[in-house]
């Protein structure tokens, strides 16, 4: 079975021919290619019987762990942008590494402070409860709302306690 790479870290696919296909994927064709005619408007040429007929390459070799396409030459304006693309790739590339630098001075300040003691806590910030405290203000609050519900029933006349309230909340 294949072993499979794992990017680098960072990154989110694969660097091309760095992965073998799975053991059940089907077989590609790789030495073939199109018998295409070439343009007689993008030739140098001017004459359409000067331009050749289009060559059959021979089928070639798969090469063990690199990318099944053939490699195509690229064009000036195409390297200039590859260029400018790899310069703004290596810009993020150094911000990332700057703030990283950054994040890690950072800790490194902290990791010095909690070893010398020296650091300062303010006291209100924490401000844990007590579990008295928390039960004594939740069962408040059960008591109130139970107390306001039985005097909307009482109001509503759905229950009779046989007593008179104070004020009604709807009319009668």
């Amino acid at each position: 079975m294949a072993e499979t790479v794992i990017p680098a870290a960072g990154k989110d696919v694969a660097e091309p021919g760095t992965t073998p296909p799975p053991s059940t994927s089907k077989p590609v064709i790789v030495g073939h290619s199109g018998q295409l005619a070439s343009d007689p408007m993008m030739t140098e040429t001017a004459n359409p019987e000067q331009t050749k007929a289009p060559t059959i390459l021979a089928p070639a070799a798969i090469p063990p762990s690199g990318s099944s396409h053939s490699k195509l030459t690229p064009s000036a304006g195409a390297q200039d942008a590859q260029a400018e693309a790899v310069k703004a790739n290596n810009a993020a590339s150094d911000a990332d590494d700057a703030e990283q630098k950054a994040h890690e001075a950072h800790d490194a300040h902290l990791q010095e402070l909690i070893e010398s003691g020296e650091y300062r806590v303010s006291i209100s910030q924490k401000q844990a409860k007590n579990s008295a405290t928390t039960f004594i203000v939740t069962v408040c609050a059960i008591v109130l709302v139970g107390i306001i519900i039985l005097f909307m029933l009482t109001d509503l006349k759905v229950i009779d306690l046989g007593i008179k309230l104070p004020f009604h909340i709807f009319k009668q």
